[in-house]
This record gives C-alpha cells, sequence and structure tokens, in this order.
C-alpha cells in the first residue's frame, strides 16, 4: 500500500536537507585539517592549490572552513542542528569568544534563520569610542625581487598563511626595489 505524501513528510525532509548544509561546511573544514594533519606539506599545498584553481574555493574561503571546523561549540553535536547554513555566519561565529557562544545556544539565540547580521549585533557591537583604540600590530613583509620565479603552488601557500595572519594583525606586502 502505497501512502500519500503529507505535509509532515515533506517537512521532515525539507528540515533534515536544511540542517545538512551547515554538517556539510563544518565536514569540509574538518576534511582540510585532516589533510593538513596527514598530507606531507607540499602535498597539502598541492591540495589547497588543486581547491583553488580546478573547484573554485577561495583561499579565503579554505581558511574559513578551517576556522569553523576548529570550534569545538560550533562542532559540538548538540549544537549543530541549530547552526545557521551560510559558512560566512558560521565563520564569523567561530570568532566569538567560546564560552559567550556557547551560552547564545543555550539561551536559543542561534538558531537556523540566525543571519550574519544578526551574529554582528549581537556579539560585535562597537562601543562608542573613549578611549583611543590601539591598532594591532603590524607585520610588514618584504620580498627581495619580483616574484616571477616563484611556483604557484608555494605563492597560494603565502596567501593563505597570510590571509590566516591578516584576522590578528594587520599585514603589509612590499616588493623592496632590486
Amino acid at each position: 500500500m502505497i501512502t500519500e505524501p503529507t505535509t509532515q513528510s515533506y517537512a521532515g525532509k525539507i528540515a533534515s536537507t536544511w540542517q545538512k548544509a551547515a554538517l556539510s561546511i563544518i565536514e569540509a573544514g574538518q576534511y582540510l585539517l585532516e589533510a593538513e594533519d596527514h598530507l606531507a606539506p607540499d602535498q597539502y599545498r598541492a591540495l589547497t592549490l588543486h581547491l583553488v584553481e580546478e573547484v573554485g574555493m577561495s583561499a579565503s574561503t579554505i581558511s574559513k572552513l578551517r576556522r569553523i571546523a576548529l570550534n569545538p561549540v560550533l562542532t559540538s553535536p548538540d549544537n549543530v542542528p541549530k547552526l545557521p547554513p551560510s559558512y560566512a555566519t558560521l565563520y564569523r561565529m567561530a570568532q566569538v569568544e567560546e564560552t559567550q557562544l556557547q551560552a547564545a545556544f543555550e539561551d536559543d539565540t542561534i538558531s537556523t534563520d540566525t543571519q550574519l547580521k544578526e551574529v554582528e549585533t549581537a556579539f560585535f557591537k562597537k562601543p562608542k569610542k573613549t578611549k583611543p583604540s590601539i591598532t594591532p600590530p603590524t607585520v610588514t613583509i618584504t620580498f627581495r625581487g619580483d616574484l616571477s620565479n616563484v611556483s604557484g603552488e608555494r605563492l597560494q601557500a603565502l596567501r593563505v598563511a597570510m590571509d590566516d595572519l591578516k584576522f590578528d594583525m594587520q599585514v603589509n606586502v612590499k616588493e623592496r626595489p632590486q
């Protein structure tokens, strides 16, 4: 006997598929971390280069996926069903202090409907400036000439590393004149 589809059966299918999006984002980041642990450095660089050139991921996306996968609050099995299906939103949530983020899950501030702008408002409100702000440390990287003789794989690895540094400090890259 074949049963007729119901609103409830479709709702269940849609809800479970929707929740898989956030889990897929976390899994992609976890695969990147796993690959980094198990592959030789040149193999990992080749992997990231392949992802950029052949799959269409940016180095920035790779870095964000890794950061999401490293966050124990976002990857907690209790919290995954509540995650929004946006890697940009998850990445911004990964920047929130862990106890504050966990509290937001527990009081239902975060749900599958949470948008990036809501994360910004809830966790990254900029207080009115009463004191001069402290500027982040600056790193200046100077190269000994043009980079035309450097392989694309090595340049890509450098870009990924510099993207990671940009989270914690200002990075200036300059070419030293010959």
